[in-house]
């Protein structure tokens, strides 16, 4: 059963091509909306414009569970400060 025939069906260069394009709107969005990401990305020197292919995926800093409980913990701190 073929859920999305245009996407599973597609040949190996094009599914990569489309998978690059996703990645860099991805890092696009994380860059400017979320400023984590930003201070993240800019201690390791990566712009969105950096992002091209998923070849580059290496090159992004990775996040653990333990950063995303102390994301959470921020957040939630940050939260209780502006009430």
């Amino acid at each position: 059963m073929i859920w999305n025939e245009f996407i599973e069906c597609m040949d190996r260069e094009r599914l990569t091509k489309l998978q690059g394009e996703r990645l860099h709107a991805m890092v696009e969005r994380l860059y400017y909306n979320v400023p984590f990401y930003r201070s993240k990305f800019q201690e390791n020197g990566i712009e969105p414009g950096d992002i091209k292919s998923i070849g580059q995926l290496k090159d992004l800093p990775l996040q653990t569970n333990k950063t995303y409980a102390t994301i959470t913990l921020l957040a939630y701190l940050q939260s209780r400060r502006q009430k």
